[in-house]
């Protein structure tokens, strides 16, 4: 659908659907685009996770996204902002050049730093004291770290689970960067891609979500206009 006809609300819900007796196709090759913009339950989420003191927010760096990753760093950050864990972390592989581009990590700064399983006896001993944990992109992290841990021969994380990003699509609706999302609400960014900067960005984040002000009722069905729409 061109941008032109998304619509542009400023309140809680948003639906788009297949107008009656349409039979065409929607733009880019969608056959049907649904998109539930529900703010209110993202805001009440926020709140919920501010308010309460135990919670941590967390973020990693990694040599890379699939079932072989290594964690190269990690951070930690408590309910009220104050760094509990920020370390480096030695990994069994080198360091792709194209990763390091992106979080600025390369192997001589993790040459003297400490092997995961050193970095997670901290990390555990700091769960036993909180409840959950949020992160932008939670299943990534959480998948991240439980499988350096079964290679290391370690527990799996067994912690509550919250996953930021998930939230702020249904606040936005639809799902965002960190760097775009934080952007979009009138979070600061901070200049680098690393593990205590996106953990900060991420509970700045929520906090905002959480001092959004709530629309007073739910706005009606969006209905598309079908002109300029293009067909499968």
């Amino acid at each position: 659908m061109p941008a032109s006809d998304w619509p542009v609300w400023s309140g809680c819900r948003l639906i788009i659907h297949r107008p009656p007796g349409w039979t065409g196709g929607f733009a880019r090759g969608k056959s049907e685009r649904v998109a539930v913009h529900n703010r209110d339950a993202a805001i009440e989420w926020a709140a919920g996770i501010v308010n309460r003191r135990d919670v941590l927010y967390l973020d990693t760096e990694t040599t890379g996204l699939d079932s072989r990753a290594e964690i190269v760093e990690i951070a930690v950050i408590n309910g009220v902002g104050v760094t509990v864990l920020d370390r480096l972390v030695r990994p069994s592989s080198r360091i792709p050049p194209e990763v390091t581009a992106i979080h600025g990590i390369d192997d001589d700064m993790v040459a003297g730093a400490p092997t995961w399983p050193v970095v997670f006896a901290e990390f555990a001993q700091l769960l036993q004291w909180y409840a959950s944990i949020v992160v932008y992109n939670a299943p990534f992290d959480r998948r991240i770290i439980n499988q350096v841990n079964q290679r290391h021969g370690l527990p799996p994380v067994e912690i509550d689970w919250h996953c930021a990003m998930q939230q702020f699509a249904v606040y936005a609706g639809r799902r965002h960067s960190l760097a775009r999302a934080a952007r979009s609400i009138g979070v600061p960014l901070a200049p680098t891609h690393r593990a205590l900067a996106d953990t900060q960005v991420c509970r700045d984040l929520v906090h905002a979500m959480a001092a959004s002000r709530p629309c007073d009722e739910p706005l009606p069905a969006f209905r598309p206009r079908r002109r300029r729409w293009l067909p499968d």
